[in-house]
């Protein structure tokens, strides 16, 4: 996550989301992170909505978010 565009605060904040994680699950993040840099930022700004979308209690804002996220998947699969 160093060599992100995250400052040391998001990623410090984005390393704590991991921190219930098992070792397995680690790796694997780490493994998708060192491949595909650019998803450092993407999680992120993921989260970033999802936390503002249970904050506000807005359940549009967070139906938008997990299908937003399954198309993304969808990509992924078809790239593969």
């Amino acid at each position: 996550m160093a060599k992100s565009e995250l400052s040391k605060e998001r990623q410090i904040e984005l390393s704590g989301l991991f921190s219930l994680a098992d070792d397995a699950e680690l790796a694997e993040v780490a493994a998708l992170f060192e491949e595909h840099p650019e998803w450092i930022v993407t999680l992120y700004k993921n989260y970033q909505e999802k936390r503002r979308a249970v904050q506000t209690g807005d359940r549009e804002l967070w139906r938008r978010i997990i299908q937003d996220e399954k198309k993304e998947l969808e990509v992924m699969e078809k790239k593969e």
